[in-house]
């Protein structure tokens, strides 16, 4: 019965360092290639995409946050080759900038993949909402590793190390 008491203490601590590591004030600054997320005027990450490949689609009111800010929304335009340039959803990871395709979700997030818009559940931590009407919570950490992209031929997504927001980036505040 010890072991039990510990191993749930553990999942406990464990479960508030994960949640404790996103703060409440994050701020998302925008260019085609980049999306940078800092707090306090640190930077915490940034997702960035390779040639062939664009954000898109932010609005006025930029990436969608999570409701518990561990998550973002992103549309991704690309791979502008002749005859091709699909539109797809994508979720970046807050904390490392890691970038999961809408595609991928099943095999990363364990999610729906989907080819069509989809958003958050107000309120619901990281609760994705389909036109159908399902939602599923993102698990957080990720229950398996998303892999460091690279950038093959200038159609893929590469990883790049964290970098500060470039100056002509297009800031939101959240």
């Amino acid at each position: 019965m010890i072991w039990f008491r510990r191993a749930f203490s553990f999942g406990a601590l464990w479960l508030g360092t994960c949640a404790a590591n996103v703060p409440a004030n994050v701020h998302v600054s925008v260019t085609k290639e980049a999306v940078s997320f800092d707090a306090n005027g640190a930077v915490l990450s940034t997702a960035v995409l390779c040639p062939g490949f664009a954000f898109d689609q932010f609005g006025e009111y930029g990436p969608k946050l999570s409701p518990d800010n561990h998550w973002a929304l992103v549309d991704v335009q690309g791979p502008f080759t002749p005859g091709n340039v699909p539109r797809t959803e994508a979720l970046v990871r807050v904390v490392t900038g890691e970038l999961v395709f809408a595609p991928n979700f099943p095999a990363y997030l364990d999610v729906p993949a989907t080819l069509v818009p989809i958003s958050w559940a107000s309120g619901q931590r990281a609760t994705l909402v389909y036109p159908s009407g399902k939602s599923v919570t993102i698990p957080d950490p990720p229950r398996r590793p998303i892999p460091a992209p690279q950038c093959i031929r200038g159609n893929d997504l590469r990883a790049a190390p964290a970098a500060s927001p470039a100056p002509s980036a297009t800031p939101y505040q959240f």
